[in-house]
């Protein structure tokens, strides 16, 4: 299993979408690919807050093609054992020093959880988490 992070799906939902990371998708089994419930609200609550007009309508019907094509309803909810291992991050991100935000401390939450790996251009805020990481950017 595969979480796709916000900023993943961000670059998929784009009407100018980054060619390299549509190849990366498209060499993954697609009934492998998931989102949380953390990105939806990150994604949704973002076009939400955009001024009204094509670029909005536009994100939008991307997003929403996302949700029911490539992810076909596959988005892991944010639950008790997520929120056991949420905890758990952000005690440890906060022994370190490190703040990245309660988003990314509910999604580290979520892959752990799921025992799953993450595909995220922000390695730098899931490193040394025991989180299996992959940067579609790099690979």
């Amino acid at each position: 299993m595969i979480i796709l992070d916000t900023n993943v799906i961000s670059a998929l939902m784009r009407p100018e979408m980054n060619t390299s990371i549509v190849e990366w998708v498209d060499a993954k089994p697609s009934s492998g690919l998931w989102t949380t419930s953390i990105t939806l609200l990150e994604i949704r609550s973002g076009l939400l807050f955009m001024p009204e007009g094509k670029r909005r309508v536009a994100l939008m019907a991307g997003f929403d093609q996302l949700l029911r094509g490539l992810l076909a309803g596959r988005v892991l909810p944010f639950d008790g054992p997520s929120a056991e291992h949420a905890a758990r991050v952000d005690l440890l991100q906060q022994r370190r020093g490190n703040n990245i935000g309660i988003g990314d401390i509910q999604i580290a939450g979520i892959a752990l959880a799921q025992n799953a790996t993450l595909a995220t251009r922000n390695l730098k805020d899931f490193d040394n988490l025991d989180i299996s990481l992959l940067n579609p950017w790099a690979d």
